[in-house]
């Protein structure tokens, strides 16, 4: 039996009730991380090109939401939409085990399918937790293709988006196999976009969201899939060279939850800048008295930091001079607007960024993988030399969010509470926690979801 139709059968089969209580109250948090993610990012200059194009098109009418605007799209237009949205401020949760964004993918297919078929809460929760749970497809990769260029968030995302979607409708597991057996079409997404800019990387979610979606559908309609698609001689790790076996797939199904190694964002930048921007507001050096900001982290991102004037503002939420500068003149976690074009040509924030030294340790690679393999770690070891000879140092290993730093269920809410004020009134946004609190006793989705729409926003 291949290890897909393994997952396929283990999704198909598992009810809310053997799910454990603490892994729902993660997908409770990551849901109601998802959406604030989302409405923030309603008014970026990506989304408003992408959102613009999506209702040129025949996919640009129908009854499906798209958070944060008023008017709907169809099925596939809104899951394009809203998983774009969601990771185009560079916050959407991560996943430690297997890569990629599943807030940014699972959350926007499963919340467009449970308005469309009506779920119940309940049923959104399993189909969430499910999805989450096969990010699995990508472990066998993970972290080796990343280090090779590869951003796994849309091969995982689009077979974790089919799943959560077949769950919704009900499938049993020989369409299940069909709808996972067809995401060989999610393409290869590589890191070069997060690298150097442009626009093209806030695609990667919502085209992942939308293919898992798709392919659901097409199974729904009898179209058959490969259940050797993953781990077959011409499949998935085998084109890719996979450098570990296809059985960590289906390893402990049921027993070892990888969604217990997801972690939230409270900076609204690339997870690997996170390390040195959490110490450096430890340290809290005068930035008057820096002379120099010396940083020693992984290969990764070492290899995907940018330089200290990033040309635009996909790059500074990537440049790890950038992010650190500016966590130091704010004195505060990152938010969306520390990343405007506005705020990246601050000058003020350019000088301290020039001081800050990226340098690789590439010893610290070893501890990068989740146990048994390493320790889960994302490591910076920060030196601030001041002007006057003094030396301040501080590493972190596990930044805020992290599974053993994690946030509290109040930190979620302010993190959501922040991200939607001006779109939501408070009274609004307090009624989206509390039934995001009791999603298992919401009865019909759509009412929740249509809650997401501009017209129950506080307006400007």
């Amino acid at each position: 039996m291949s290890v897909l139709t393994k997952l396929a059968e283990f999704v198909s089969s598992c009810t809310y009730e053997e799910i454990p209580e603490d892994v729902i109250q993660l997908i409770r948090e990551h849901l109601l991380d998802s959406i604030g993610c989302t409405v923030a990012a309603t008014n970026e200059q990506s989304i408003k090109v992408l959102e613009r194009f999506v209702r040129s098109t025949p996919e640009g009418t129908g009854e499906s939401t798209v958070i944060g605007s008023d008017k709907p799209v169809s099925l596939l237009g809104a899951a394009l939409l809203n998983g774009s949205k969601a990771d185009a401020l560079e916050m959407a949760d991560i996943n430690k085990m297997a890569g990629g964004h599943p807030g940014g993918i699972i959350v926007p297919a499963a919340l467009v399918v449970a308005e469309y078929l009506r779920s119940t809460g309940k049923e959104l929760l399993t189909a969430l937790a499910l999805g989450y749970e096969s990010q699995r497809v990508s472990r066998p990769l993970y972290p080796h293709n990343l280090q090779m260029g590869m951003h796994v968030a849309m091969l995982s995302g689009t077979f974790a988006s089919a799943a959560a979607t077949g769950k919704l409708f009900k499938f049993d597991a020989n369409t299940m196999t069909n709808a996972l057996g067809s995401c060989s079409i999610a393409p290869l997404a590589p890191s070069e976009p997060c690298r150097c800019g442009g626009y093209a990387k806030d695609l990667y979610t919502g085209w992942a969201a939308r293919t898992g979606v798709f392919c659901a559908l097409l199974a729904k309609e009898s179209f058959i899939g490969t259940p050797s698609l993953l781990d077959g001689e011409l499949g998935v790790y085998t084109c890719l060279q996979a450098d570990k076996p296809a059985e960590l797939v289906a390893s402990k199904l049921g027993e070892e939850w990888i969604t217990r190694a997801t972690i939230i964002k409270p900076h609204a930048a690339c997870r690997f800048t996170h390390s040195g921007a959490d110490a450096i507001l430890e340290l809290n050096p005068d930035p008057d008295e820096v002379e120099q900001i010396n940083i020693t982290t992984a290969t990764l991102p070492y290899n995907l930091t940018k330089g200290p004037r990033p040309e635009d503002v996909v790059a500074a939420r990537f440049s790890i001079p950038y992010v650190v500068a500016k966590a130091l003149l704010e004195k505060r976690n990152l938010i969306p607007r520390d990343f405007t074009v506005e705020a990246i040509s601050d000058q003020r924030t350019l000088a301290l960024a020039e001081k800050v030294k990226c340098l690789l340790d590439k010893s610290l690679d070893a501890d990068w993988q989740e146990p048994p393999l390493g320790r889960g770690m994302r490591t910076s070891i920060v030196e601030v030399v001041l002007k006057n000879g003094k030396k301040l140092n501080l590493r972190v290993d596990y930044p805020k969010g992290d599974s053993k730093n994690p946030l509290t269920w109040e930190e979620i809410t302010r993190k959501f509470t922040a991200l939607t004020k001006g779109f939501y009134t408070e009274k609004k946004a307090q009624q989206i926690i509390h039934l995001v609190e009791k999603m298992e006793f919401v009865e019909d989705c759509r009412v929740f979801v249509n809650m997401l729409r501009r017209d129950d926003f506080s307006g400007i």
